[in-house]
């Protein structure tokens, strides 16, 4: 099922077929079905899971292009990197890969992208494998979520997946700073969006206990909410743990959010 949000922003120029181009160069027609305000892959759709061998926990991101296209990458569910594709040489239809629709079989093709490297895992920076796909979760991270070591980006796709926020949030991977400083570094578009300098923030645990009153600040263009020593004693958390902050209920300037504590 395609996400909603997306729906109602390009739903409209969705057609009967899509194309999924993946990394390996080979372009894949998949049919869509549309009802009652809902689109979903249908026609095709198994044969491109099973041929690249997608099961539970994989993450498949889309980048919409235009005209019903989308740029697909996949990533395991172990290392929550890009899988090893198949060689392009092998982008045949095989017996299991036909389908009917509206009386034609739709194809899977190989195809030359001018100005795009054979392997487009070399063209999709690091930064996909973690930000977009937090992103696509409604929850935000700061830029500087590039920046961690695999390990990190790993442990951070394993919280989201494990806490699944039902509201718009934002994680944050606790560093040297965040402990020596007491401090919870709120990523730009979330701070920009929902957050001032006069903003009453209320901070408390996901198991209903302790409330923290905190105050947002700015400093060399990164916002940040203070006071959270006690927060991080109470809890014992320490260096490369993870909170997960959901705004839970915005007033006018009085926001509360909900803290999920994910120990590494």
């Amino acid at each position: 099922m395609i996400p909603q949000e997306f729906v109602r922003k390009f739903g409209h120029e969705l057609s009967a077929v899509a194309t999924l181009a993946v990394p390996n160069g080979c372009v894949w027609r998949v049919g869509l079905t549309k009802d009652e305000g809902s689109i979903w892959f249908q026609n095709g759709w198994h044969a491109f899971v099973e041929y690249h061998s997608i099961s539970a926990g994989y993450f498949v991101v889309f980048r919409y292009r235009k005209n019903s296209s989308f740029q697909v990458f996949i990533l395991d569910n172990l290392t929550y990197c890009g899988i090893q594709y198949p060689s392009k040489n092998s982008c045949t239809p095989s017996k299991h890969n036909g389908y009917e629709m509206q009386g034609e079989k739709p194809r899977m093709e190989g195809i030359e992208e001018k100005n795009e490297p054979d392997n487009m895992n070399e063209s999709m920076p690091d930064e996909i494998d973690i930000i977009k796909l937090l992103e696509d979760m409604r929850i935000c991270v700061c830029e500087s979520m590039k920046f961690l070591s695999v390990k990190e980006r790993q442990s951070a796709i394993e919280a989201a997946k494990s806490i699944k926020p039902e509201k718009l949030s934002f994680l944050v991977v606790l560093q040297t700073r965040n402990m020596m400083e007491h401090v919870v570094y709120v990523p730009a578009t979330f701070a920009q969006k929902y957050l001032s300098g006069d903003s009453h923030v209320v901070a408390q645990d996901s198991r209903g206990g302790s409330k923290l009153a905190t105050k947002m600040k700015s400093s060399s263009g990164e916002c940040f909410l203070t006071g959270w020593l006690g927060f991080f004693e109470e809890n014992h958390v320490r260096e490369g743990d993870i909170l997960i902050l959901e705004m839970i209920k915005k007033k006018n300037k009085n926001i509360l959010l909900k803290v999920s504590v994910v120990y590494t």
